[in-house]
């Protein structure tokens, strides 16, 4: 029996460099992938439908059918299947939807990808990979990622308006139950992004295992993080840009659509060029400058990820996840 494994998140925990090893898994002939199309359809579909309002995750979505070689198997990767944010609402700091609006697009989400997977690979293995990464540092890359696609506040401001929403997106509790009542619990693999960092062989192992095909194959780094410090220039620089044109909620807005550019260049020119991102770090960090997350919403992220302690995968690097209760000391 073939495998059809989806990998739906989380973002900000490798999803750059699994795409690219499964890209280079694909041009083997050894698997389909399918990187991104058409699961964006499907994104905008359930924002539509839980909101009701004309909420577009992704503008220029193409349509829902697939053409897929079925003699051999599926790796399709989409990390904003377990959460997103469309561009001109964070970029004016007006979430529009809520947290419990987000728990149910991800359950929607989670349901219309069984319903998929029925009609299209009743034949196939069905499988869900969900890669987490510990709250501070999370938080950290999703902010500074956020900056660099044009958000112009500084994080206690952004989280103040955005907090909730993102405390449900890493509810990997929520997540984790979900799509285990849906594809069943020996179905879904659960792994730390510090695993990747930390022994690399052994969390190659566990996916190729799980997909039961090669499609990890090499330690590549992909898509090399800015300082802190070389963040904050963009920031200051949208924090100006926005005093002259604010961004409106619109796709059509000029100053969404700068910024929507500017941002496509960073990720695929810059951030994708370790040398690039060497440089730019060097020349934009001459003033130490350091972000700092709350531990109000580092705690509210780290409330909902309470079963990752039984998950066996996790069991060495706890420490990351919860600091405070294996040192012995109460949460």
């Amino acid at each position: 029996m073939k495998t059809a494994l989806f990998h739906v998140g989380l973002a900000k925990c490798a999803s750059t460099f699994f795409g690219d090893q499964i890209h280079k898994a694909s041009t083997s002939g050894n698997i389909i992938s399918a990187y991104w199309y058409p699961w964006d359809t499907l994104i905008n579909s359930c924002f539509a439908e839980i909101i009701g309002k004309d909420i577009i995750a992704f503008p220029q979505a193409g349509n829902g059918n697939l053409n897929i070689d079925h003699t051999k198997d599926l790796i399709a990767s989409n990390e904003c299947l377990t959460g997103h944010f469309p561009q001109p609402l964070r970029l004016i700091s007006f979430p529009v939807y809520t947290d419990k609006h987000l728990r149910e697009i991800q359950a929607l989400v989670a349901e219309k990808l069984k319903a998929l997977a029925e009609r299209e690979f009743s034949g196939y293995k069905n499988k869900i990979l969900i890669i987490t990464r510990e709250p501070e540092s999370w938080l950290l890359s999703v902010y500074k990622n956020l900056v660099l696609m044009g958000v112009s506040q500084l994080p206690e401001q952004f989280f103040d308006v955005f907090g909730k929403v993102l405390t449900q997106w890493a509810n990997v509790d929520f997540l984790s139950q979900t799509y285990k009542q849906l594809f069943g619990d020996e179905n879904v693999l659960v792994l730390p992004f510090e695993m990747l960092r930390e022994d690399f062989k052994t969390f190659a192992e566990k996916i190729n295992v799980f997909a039961t095909t090669e499609i990890i194959l090499d330690n590549t780094p992909r898509n090399s993080g800015l300082s802190d410090s070389a963040t904050e220039y963009f920031r200051r620089f949208w924090e100006n840009i926005d005093k002259i044109a604010p961004p409106l909620p619109s796709w059509n807005n000029p100053t969404v659509c700068y910024k929507q550019q500017t941002w496509e260049y960073i990720h695929n020119v810059i951030l994708n060029d370790s040398k690039m991102v060497t440089s730019a770090n060097a020349s934009l960090s001459e003033i130490p400058f350091t972000y700092k997350i709350s531990q109000k919403i580092i705690q509210g992220v780290r409330a909902n990820m309470q079963t990752l302690k039984n998950e066996q995968n996790f069991s060495a690097y706890l420490k990351h996840y919860f600091p405070l209760s294996t040192s012995g000391n109460s949460l």
